[in-house]
């Protein structure tokens, strides 16, 4: 695959800076994915990064013009900068989700992924709004974007739309068609961006993983924390979230648990890895905020399970585990290696009780903290 990098904001050194290329496993669509260190998904994030780039890309809003917006993040990857964009602008949030709830729900597509299809629910709230800010990692073609605002634009009033990106691989030529599109349907549109790219030639080939190892799990279970009357619906973003009131909800939450683990930990564990579930990606993030400066250290990082199934390459990608979550989902972690050499993992999943959840000793230094549904 080729491509170019037309202008990146400063803070980024290089261009691996900005992302590293992955392939997807068996993916006849679409066979690469840009994986980055900002969002605590594929790769180890650090708080700090993760608040650097959260801040950069929310100074790309100029919140004195808005009227009565609303943040979207697209899940997987955006879940976590989408929510804490949200925070920093003071918007009220929601997140495209893949989970499926028995509510009322919108539903668009996504094409080229292996989970096509997105959920947004309560969708009375998106008809109270006069301007959606659209947040993901990245920007490809633009098809999902499309997808979901045709959707929105059948189910609200809303005319104005913003899309925030960390990278936007749009050429001029298919923003500005994006645009008029967009325009003919009496919607006004605007890209923001910290970086923009145009891929020059794909890769038609085919990647795919066949060695067993890859798919077998520690059988062990974990040694697993609880951590009563939690009250979970808010933290992932998918139920929507009203104002600054609910993030501080959400923060104390997080420093209650971080409190928690805190003090189950040894005094001289410095070096640790909160590893957060599939969507679930801004609570890990302000756990391992608040654990770092209790631990008043620089090495604690976060990061989640996946859906993405993606092809080990042996160097961006160097060894992959699957499993299946409570709801018989398979999910993938990455760079096991890496992971072991954490003083610890602490696996933060949520259920009702600990029946309700199987979680596999993924590595040998891995701790399953419980987040037990409130009203259990």
């Amino acid at each position: 695959m080729k491509y170019k990098i037309l202008k990146k904001d400063p803070m980024f050194r290089n261009d691996k800076d900005l992302f590293q290329l992955g392939r997807r496993d068996g993916n006849t669509k679409r066979n690469f994915l840009f994986l980055s260190k900002w969002i605590g998904k594929h790769l180890e994030c650090k708080p700090s990064d993760f608040t650097k780039i959260v801040t950069e890309l929310s100074k790309k809003i100029n919140t004195d013009s808005l009227q009565n917006a609303m943040c979207i993040g697209f899940a997987e990857t955006a879940t976590g900068i989408g929510m804490a964009i949200a925070d920093q602008l003071m918007l009220p949030y929601i997140s495209t989700t893949r989970e499926i709830y028995a509510e009322e729900h919108i539903t668009f597509t996504e094409d080229h992924s292996h989970a096509k299809d997105h959920f947004i629910y309560d969708v009375d709230k998106l008809g109270e709004k006069d301007c959606f800010i659209l947040i993901d990692d990245e920007i490809t073609t633009g098809n999902s974007l499309k997808n979901m605002i045709n959707i929105l634009n059948q189910e609200t009033l809303v005319t104005d739309y913003k899309v925030l990106s960390i990278l936007n691989w749009m050429s001029k030529e298919k923003k500005d068609s994006f645009i008029k599109q967009m325009n003919e349907m009496g919607i006004q549109i605007s890209f923001y961006a910290l970086a923009e790219g145009e891929i020059l030639e794909e890769d038609p080939y085919i990647y795919c993983n066949d060695r067993e190892d890859l798919h077998v799990s520690y059988p062990d279970p974990c040694v697993y924390y609880e951590k009563e009357d939690y009250h979970l619906s808010p933290v992932t973003g998918r139920h929507y979230l009203d104002d600054c009131m609910d993030f501080d909800h959400i923060d104390m939450h997080a420093f209650s648990v971080a409190c928690e683990i805190d003090k189950i930990l040894e005094p001289t564990m410095k070096n640790i890895l909160i590893l957060g579930h599939g969507e679930n990606i801004y609570f890990p993030y302000s756990v391992a905020n608040s654990l770092a400066r209790f631990r008043h250290s620089k090495k604690v990082t976060f990061k989640t399970t996946s859906r993405t199934p993606i092809y080990v390459d042996g160097k961006v990608i160097r060894s992959r585990k699957r499993f299946k979550d409570n709801h018989n989902i398979t999910y993938h972690i990455y760079n096991i290696e890496e992971m072991e050499k954490h003083d610890v993992v602490i696996f933060l999943s949520e259920a009702k009780n600990i029946e309700e959840i199987e979680v596999p000793k993924l590595t040998n230094n891995m701790i399953h903290f419980l987040l037990k549904k409130k009203g259990a």
